[in-house]
């Protein structure tokens, strides 16, 4: 088997019979290639529809904590492929583009893996999508005249042998799963390649208050943290805040005031913390401006909620000791 293609999904019914219809449409012209979907127990229409497919589906047991990083382990365990194309349940892949990908991945034996860009948005009420923004993991960055990516998404092809060399996706990642593992293969000396082109279409508004809900309830925002923690242990902590300095700059924040609340305490002087209030307010205001004047963004509140969560994920992720991945997961195949 050359190519295995790995779908992880949790109630996704809405979108999961055009993310198999992009699969299946390119990889139709392609020799020995699997599809396996890996299911985290969806409890709507998910399973029924993907059924309809040339799939194998996986349902993860319900014993164990369901994460996106379980559902991959487990995809990479059943993949016979040598090369394995991860995609979510709510995206959609481009045309074309895992075509593109395969022809790079093999130019070079440091080459673990290919990525692009990706198109974040959602259907509006007339059935078009709305573009909300692209996600770019180049920032002209190059190693042995390769442009290189500077973090994966879950969406991507890779090296099995890269893959299980590096230690797989962690399991117990409520988040950051997909860039724990780039900073692992990256410790192996080994590079992600990027393609200008548009890889996939992410079904999802960040700042949609449901959305953050929804993270909030699933542990996400902890695994800010929690892939802090990690790196730490790793010894690879520096180069884990650059990969994701923007919600780790909100956790470095809050953890600032609470310095500055504790040092006004003890003073019994509360001038420090006030100004970092006053700070405060005026991010706020700043953040209310981008927004009125970006018509794409949602709204304040669910964005102001996005920013609190990783804050506080950071912070408290950091308090959660990793786990030792030498756990046996059970899963029941279906189809």
């Amino acid at each position: 088997m050359q190519l295995s293609v790995i779908v992880i999904s949790k109630n996704e019914e809405k979108h999961i019979g055009l993310c198999l219809d992009s699969v299946f449409a390119e990889i139709k012209a392609m020799p020995a290639t699997e599809v396996i979907l890996v299911d985290s127990r969806s409890t709507d229409r998910t399973i029924d529809i993907a059924s309809k497919y040339d799939i194998k589906i996986a349902v993860i047991d319900k014993k164990h904590k369901t994460t996106p990083g379980l559902g991959r382990l487990i995809g990479t365990q059943l993949a016979e492929g040598k090369l394995i194309f991860f995609i979510d349940g709510d995206k959609v892949l481009t045309p074309g583009w895992l075509k593109e990908a395969l022809s790079i991945i093999n130019k070079s034996e440091t080459i673990a893996g290919v990525a692009g860009n990706i198109e974040q948005g959602v259907w509006d009420s007339d059935g078009n999508f709305r573009l909300l923004h692209v996600t770019s993991y180049f920032k002209n960055k190059y190693q042995y005249g390769i442009p290189v990516a500077i973090t994966i998404d879950g969406t991507g092809l890779l090296k099995k042998a890269a893959l299980e060399t590096a230690g797989g996706y962690d399991p117990f990642m409520p988040s950051c799963e997909d860039t724990d593992l780039f900073l692992r293969i990256e410790k192996n000396k080994s590079v992600i390649a990027w393609t200008p082109e548009i890889m996939c279409r992410h079904l999802v508004d960040y700042y949609n208050m449901q959305e953050v809900i929804k993270r909030t309830l699933s542990g996400y925002y902890l695994g800010l943290g929690y892939y802090l923690r990690k790196a730490l242990k790793n010894k690879i902590f520096w180069k884990s805040l650059s990969s994701k300095e923007l919600p780790f700059s909100y956790g470095i924040w809050l953890l600032l005031g609470i310095f500055c609340f504790l040092l006004s305490f003890l003073n019994k002087s509360y001038f420090i913390f006030f100004l970092w209030l006053i700070m405060n307010f005026i991010g706020l205001v700043i953040v209310f401006v981008r927004i009125k004047l970006n018509k794409k963004n949602k709204g304040f509140f669910p964005s102001i909620a996005h920013i609190l969560g990783s804050s506080l994920g950071v912070v408290c992720g950091f308090f959660i000791t990793p786990k030792p991945v030498d756990s046996k997961f059970n899963y029941k195949i279906i189809k």
